[in-house]
């Protein structure tokens, strides 16, 4: 800590920025003492800024669960009673004052009741009631829900998996999903599982396999007079141990990349502008330091503009910082996609926080999604330049526009946006209403207030913001000054130990 300590106060900026981020994961009370000394000591207003956004995540994080209050038994009754009734008014109050009370222990009746009236939309109500329950998980209870016929029910419980982070748990519950008549939700569940086999997750590789299978027999139970070649075991050749196949794979890593580097090498010069595509794709993707100079190269003699696009992507992946001077001129390239790939590049190559004068221009380009990058580069540098685009961006009724600017918001994770993350989020159309709930979930800021959207309550939103805004600021000054008190204190009970110290050995100075 005593190291991290002294990179906030004697670093570089950067280094403070990468000490900020380190200290705000830790999520302790040392660290926040640690940034709150920073805080009071650093003059620039940016590592301020981030500083005191670290503050308040690990404000957030530190806080309790709050604690159930106990419900007696005709309270019990009345809510079930509720709940059970025809009456909309009475459901929804029963509804909420679970939620409310975290009354975890009304949620397995509920359930059971959701499943008996088997009606979507009730259904749907009911496990968003359990998403809100902070006390418990109800996954183990919602998980037959998969099997309803209707597939909003059904991507409601992957959404609760998702929000609990138990995905990996229920597995083999969603292979069942993968053969859906629904492609939507089949082919969403199918990039869920392929996200967590890639990531290294066994099970969801062994998964993957068997759907694998389960398509093959499907497809040949559709072949009329179909039969299967059986092979005898003996014949097999023998398998050698895992061990052994590994080693012998990396033993061959580097000879295979050299003898794959040198082949695209000559697809770069290819008739096939399909090729050329693929082959600085796959270049890129060696990391060699050979790999930056055969695709730089590329910028001087290709001339087809798809091809060229690539190149850019390529240098961007590779981080070529030499190439960055050729990579600017394309930022004012009248072809869409060489601005976007070049500004996705810059950032790439610099990171967001860096200056980058340069792609100024591009936070007035016609394209939303190449305003939506140039704004991500340009924020953390040039936020008051950056204001106006993203605004304009903030269209809950233009879908391109609103999901251009919540990638950004996404990145950014800055509490001044949540009035922006509220409009999204009551949107009309579901397209961008789901990407900004996916968004507030995974809130990294204040999450009051990510949760107040999400709860849909009927309380008035800027009324709430106004009001929680000003107790924050109100608790900050009262925790400021407690502790700048308490730093006097010590400071003065340090002193007197000096002074004592001083005398004492005075003292033993006459003595001898």
């Amino acid at each position: 800590m005593k190291k991290l300590e002294k990179y906030l106060s004697d670093g570089t900026d950067s280094q403070k920025l990468q000490t900020i981020k380190k200290l705000a994961s830790l999520k302790s009370k040392d660290a926040g003492k640690v940034l709150f000394h920073a805080y009071k000591t650093e003059t620039n207003g940016e590592l301020k800024s981030k500083i005191k956004k670290a503050l308040d995540y690990i404000k957030q994080n530190l806080k309790a669960v709050p604690k159930v209050k106990p419900i007696d038994d005709e309270m019990i009754d009345n809510i079930i009673e509720a709940y059970q009734s025809s009456d909309p008014l009475q459901e929804k109050k029963a509804l909420e004052f679970i939620v409310k009370r975290q009354a975890h222990e009304l949620i397995p009746e509920l359930i059971d009741f959701a499943e008996e009236r088997d009606e979507a939309e009730f259904i749907i109500r009911v496990i968003r009631v359990c998403s809100r329950i902070q006390t418990k998980d109800f996954s183990t209870d919602v998980v037959g829900f998969l099997n309803n016929e209707n597939p909003q029910v059904v991507f409601e419980v992957i959404s609760y998996f998702e929000q609990r982070k138990t995905i990996k748990n229920n597995l083999k519950s969603l292979k069942s999903i993968l053969l859906n008549p629904s492609k939507k939700l089949s082919s969403y569940v199918l990039k869920l599982i392929s996200d967590l086999a890639n990531s290294g997750v066994e099970a969801a590789g062994t998964l993957l396999k068997e759907h694998q299978e389960d398509l093959i027999k499907k497809k040949r139970a559709s072949i009329p007079n179909y039969v299967p070649t059986e092979v005898d075991p003996d014949l097999l050749p023998t398998r050698k141990s895992d061990k052994i196949k590994v080693k012998k794979e990396k033993a061959s890593v580097q000879s295979k990349e050299k003898v794959v580097l040198y082949r695209l090498k000559t697809s770069l010069d290819s008739k096939d502008a399909n090729e050329r595509i693929d082959a600085i794709k796959k270049i890129a993707a060696t990391n060699d330091p050979e790999a930056i100079d055969l695709i730089y190269q590329k910028l001087g003699t290709e001339t087809l503009e798809e091809v060229l696009a690539s190149v850019l992507n390529g240098l961007g992946v590779l981080k070529a910082e030499s190439a960055l001077s050729s990579i600017i001129g394309y930022l004012e390239h009248e072809n869409i996609n060489l601005r976007y790939e070049a500004a996705k590049a810059m950032n790439l190559i610099l990171g967001l926080e860096k200056v980058k004068p340069a792609m100024e221009k591009l936070l007035r380009d016609e394209n939303n999604q190449i305003k939506s990058i140039a704004i991500q580069g340009l924020f953390y540098s040039q936020p008051n330049e950056c204001f106006l685009p993203l605004t304009s961006l903030a269209d809950p009724k233009n879908i391109e526009k609103s999901l251009a600017c919540m990638d950004c918001l996404e990145i950014f994770q800055d509490d001044k946006h949540l009035t922006m993350m509220h409009k999204f989020f009551h949107s009309d159309l579901s397209e961008i209403k789901s990407r900004a709930q996916l968004i507030l979930n995974e809130w990294q800021g204040d999450n009051e207030i990510s949760k107040f959207i999400l709860k849909d309550s009927d309380e008035n939103f800027t009324q709430f913001y106004k009001s929680h805004l000003e107790k924050t600021k109100q608790k900050q000054a009262k925790e400021i000054r407690a502790a700048e008190e308490q730093e006097a204190e010590e400071q003065e009970a340090a002193e007197k130990e000096a002074k004592g110290s001083f005398f004492s050995n005075i003292l033993k100075k006459f003595k001898k």
